[in-house]
């Protein structure tokens, strides 16, 4: 992955000391592929001193939804991944910006599927992973989750609204440095876990002598 973010870098003519943030995403997903993307995203904030913001995969659906919703993704096996997101207090239905109008109304969770009859009950709209709509075609007024061409696009955009937030420019501040340490403060590269709803897949099991 390392050799990969540097020739991205080349090819954009950056480099890494000219990075203001890292975004990534920290799931549900791959155990392994977001272990190492999460590790990855640290290591270059803490080398870097630059804040790191960890963006869920169901804070991407929330950034294309523009109204309550549960959102369902297959788990494999027969599991799958469940997240409600609901108006934040004070955010006006109308209100100019889409990705302040929904946040998660409860922890994300995994649940078996056979659970979801039960689960997908309320007022709000119901979307499910293709795999999961062929699943469950008995779950009437349930659609389709909308289709993240490109993740790491939607993934950067939250990051960069969410720092927007928090930024501030004062007049004694001319080469960034209060800001920078400041949004570090905010977004400490510490705080970015991967979002584990399941065990892994392969477990190393104890044996007796």
């Amino acid at each position: 992955m390392i050799p990969a973010i540097d020739d991205l870098l080349k090819g954009t003519n950056c480099k890494k000391s000219a990075l203001d943030a890292i975004a990534v995403g920290i799931g549900p997903g791959s155990f392994t592929g977001i272990r190492v993307a999460v590790v990855v995203a640290r290591t270059l904030g803490q080398a870097l001193k630059i804040p790191v913001l960890g963006i869920s995969l169901f804070d991407c659906y929330a950034k294309l939804i523009n109204e309550p919703f549960t959102a369902v993704t297959d788990a494999g096996g027969n599991f799958a991944y469940v997240a409600r997101y609901a108006k934040p207090p004070g955010v006006s239905h109308g209100h100019r910006d889409q990705m302040v109008k929904l946040a998660p109304a409860e922890a994300p969770k995994c649940v078996k599927v056979e659970t979801l009859p039960d689960l997908l009950k309320g007022p709000e709209r119901r979307l499910l992973s293709a795999s999961l709509l062929e699943k469950m075609k008995a779950l009437a007024e349930c659609e389709p989750l909308p289709e993240l061409n490109n993740i790491a696009l939607v993934q950067s955009e939250i990051a960069a609204y969410r720092l927007s937030l928090k930024q501030s420019t004062p007049g004694d501040d001319a080469d960034g440095t209060y800001q920078r340490a400041r949004l570090m403060t905010e977004f400490p590269y510490e705080s970015v876990k991967p979002l584990y709803l399941r065990q892994a897949s392969i477990t190393l099991k104890s044996f007796s002598p």
